[in-house]
């Protein structure tokens, strides 16, 4: 049950809320949802807050761990840890000593050292290291715009202006394996390169149709073509709407609460959130974007079934077309 505003909720409300949504009748968020929502009265929260995830889990809480950090007054006493997977998953188990040493603080007035340090602390994947840090995002970071290029680089100078192609037709084989799909990535780094924070991709791009989606990955090349997935975006087409005073460069914002209908053959910018990654790219591995229609069927709980529509999507690349909004941090 879920404890909300001093009332239980009414489970057989959201169980019909709930289905509507999977069924595809009510697509959009409602004031039922709203109403509901812990992220509306983040800022009402007065008592110590430790938020924590790994950077694995992109495919559901990892970004609440950001969003309630940032959603608290900074007037409350907050923490925040996001380190490597916990294996197994669940429960945990990894983390339970730093809980442990909080509830040993707060709980029992135990001077259990959990203030020491950083206010944050980040494991920092590629490096196999901890870093603490004072913000979110960095302060020090820099923005870079790596744009797609015509002949499949990602790079900070755009070049030409030109097109990439590809059709989806769902419920194939090459769907089930994320096919087809858009392959951009950087020149192999000549020295180890960090990127840690949010990312947005500007992705501007024409569809034959009113409707589709768009799944993006980040992954890290090594040398010998081995790849680690570092975090994903998403997003359907026609809730591309965008609510300005909550949006940040770095981090756009969907209200979901309304439909605009994409114009077929008309080319239509998609600004789509990618969930914050932590990433050292050594020497010799490249930066990996792919872009695609579907979701590569490798998780039983976080695969998303695209439209049922075969789908024609070009992406524009290099001069006034389309970049990913990386977090460069100097090393």
């Amino acid at each position: 049950l879920n404890h909300t505003g001093g009332r239980v909720a009414d489970l057989s409300g959201f169980n019909y809320h709930f289905n509507r949504i999977l069924s595809g009748q009510d697509p959009l968020d409602s004031e039922y949802f709203q109403e509901r929502s812990s992220a509306r009265n983040l800022h009402k929260v007065e008592i110590p807050t430790y938020f924590g995830c790994d950077w694995k889990f992109f495919g559901l809480h990892l970004r609440g761990a950001f969003m309630g950090w940032e959603g608290i007054p900074e007037s409350t006493p907050k923490k925040m840890l996001i380190g490597p997977e916990s294996k197994p998953r669940r429960p945990f188990a990894l983390y339970h000593g730093e809980a442990l040493r909080w509830y040993d603080h707060y709980l029992k007035g135990m001077d259990s050292g959990v203030w020491d340090g950083s206010p944050i602390n980040i494991y920092i994947e590629g490096e196999d290291t901890w870093r603490g840090e004072n913000e979110w995002p960095l302060a020090r970071t820099e923005w870079q715009k790596l744009y797609f290029s015509g002949n499949d680089e990602l790079t900070e100078n755009p070049g030409s202006s030109g097109e990439a192609r590809y059709t989806m037709d769902p419920g194939t084989q090459a769907t089930r394996l994320g096919e087809p799909k858009l392959v951009f990535r950087t020149e192999a780094f000549s020295s180890p390169v960090e990127y840690t924070g949010p990312m947005a991709m500007y992705l501007t791009a024409t569809s034959d149709v009113d409707n589709t989606d768009w799944f993006v990955f980040i992954k890290d090349e090594a040398p010998d073509g081995s790849m680690r997935l570092l975090s994903r975006g998403m997003l359907r087409a026609q809730h591309r709407e965008l609510d300005s005073a909550k949006s940040q460069p770095w981090r756009p914002w969907h209200p979901h609460t309304a439909l605009a209908p994409v114009s077929p053959g008309e080319a239509t910018e998609y600004v789509i959130e990618i969930i914050p990654t932590c990433n050292l790219f050594l020497e010799g591995h490249r930066l990996r974007v792919e872009i695609s229609s579907c979701d590569p069927d490798t998780d039983l709980i976080y695969t998303h079934e695209p439209l049922p529509r075969v789908v024609t999507n070009t992406v524009h690349t290099g001069q006034g077309g389309s970049y990913l909004l990386a977090p460069h941090i100097p090393r």
